[in-house]
């Protein structure tokens, strides 16, 4: 029986990214995001005591939220999580990360 806090692991740093979707079927086709963001993480998870980059619980909303095609199940699912979104960018636990930069051919 595992519990629901292990003693032995500290307590996750929570983190959110915001960012622009970079194309209408999926945010970072190319991984532009997900090259700015990568390398941070292992840095942020030392500088916030948390352990490394095993202990960082991330939110992106593309890979954490069901996208379509969805059951109706997920989209009852779905629907719940957009009522709540917003804690994972709101709540005084969480930091969350803008990345603001966009490549060149997105700018335009």
């Amino acid at each position: 029986k595992r519990q629901a806090h292990d003693p032995d692991r500290p307590t996750p740093r929570l983190l959110a990214i915001s960012y622009a979707w970079l194309t209408q079927g999926h945010p970072d086709p190319e991984g532009f995001h997900l090259d700015t963001f990568a390398p941070l993480l292992e840095y942020f998870a030392q500088l916030s005591g948390s352990g490394g980059p095993g202990s960082v619980a991330v939110f992106i909303d593309w890979c954490s939220l069901y996208q379509n095609p969805r059951t109706e199940t997920e989209a009852q699912a779905y629907r719940r999580a957009l009522n709540h979104v917003d804690l994972w960018y709101g709540h005084s636990l969480t930091h969350v990360w803008l990345l603001t930069e966009l490549p060149e051919d997105v700018r335009d």
